[in-house]
């Protein structure tokens, strides 16, 4: 993604937020029922937490922003939701899933 943009040069705004979404995004939660337990605060699990450090330098590149730049102002800027809460509704959607289908009790 790097290559592709820069603070003032490459591709747009919305065109880097749909390489994220539709690349990226599903490339860091793949498979994120298996290791993602959802919590009530924003602490993270070490493998969350490596993660999560990914999508802010993402969104850093997709935003054009700057190394200082706080995450929650890049999340805001690009409309991109924190990775705590796309698992955790990854999650939940799962389970709203599989609800009454007993494959909890296979795993």
């Amino acid at each position: 993604m790097a290559r592709l943009t820069g603070s003032t040069w490459g591709i747009l705004l919305e065109e880097g937020r749909l390489l994220y979404k539709t690349v990226v995004l599903p490339a860091i939660t793949y498979a994120s029922i298996a290791w993602h337990t959802p919590t009530l605060d924003r602490n993270l699990k070490e493998l969350a937490k490596k993660l999560e450090t990914f999508q802010n330098n993402a969104l850093r590149i997709v935003s054009g922003g700057f190394r200082a730049t706080p995450i929650h102002a890049l999340e805001t800027g690009t409309g991109i939701a924190p990775l705590n809460l796309v698992l955790d509704a990854q999650v939940a959607l799962y389970r709203r899933k599989t609800a009454g289908t007993r494959i909890e009790n296979l795993i």
